[in-house]
């Protein structure tokens, strides 16, 4: 049995363009940039990347406002449990119905008395924003300030 190719034979023109094409990608190649040394382009090995979760790692923030109006009253970071439910933990402020920082510091979510109760150190201040107190309210804090990626116990 003897088997020929039946397809119809390339144009002399697509070849001359197929041909072009290949030498214009060769030769692009082969710029001064494919000439450098090792000690002027060093390579570094990448660290793996792992993506934040948001509610773990990266807080949830929730913001509540005083009654008609746009100013803030209270902000929280919000992450879930060990059970998956939300709870404040986190930074958390307070504000006085002039925009004023009333209170900040440190929410942990208590699994034993189902509430979340501040912890480390709280710090108060008058309406002016003079410092009124600050407390110490024990326990070992997670997060020191807002915006911090680092997840709860156990999740």
């Amino acid at each position: 049995m003897v088997v020929t190719d039946t397809s119809p034979p390339l144009r002399t023109g697509f070849k001359r363009s197929l041909l072009g094409a290949l030498v214009l990608t060769f030769a692009s190649g082969c710029g001064d940039d494919a000439t450098t040394t090792p000690e002027s382009n060093p390579t570094t090995a990448a660290a793996p990347t792992t993506e934040l979760r948001r509610g773990f790692e990266t807080p949830i923030p929730m913001k509540e406002f005083w009654d008609g109006t746009k100013t803030l009253k209270y902000t929280y970071e919000m992450r879930f449990d060990t059970d998956g439910k939300l709870h404040r933990n986190g930074w958390g402020r307070a504000y006085y119905a002039n925009g004023a920082i009333e209170r900040e510091g440190t929410y942990r979510y208590d699994h034993d008395r189902e509430m979340s109760e501040r912890m480390g150190t709280w710090t108060y201040y008058e309406a002016d924003g003079s410092v009124k107190r600050v407390e110490e309210r024990g326990g070992v804090p997670i997060w020191t300030g807002p915006d911090q990626t680092t997840p709860p116990p156990g999740t």
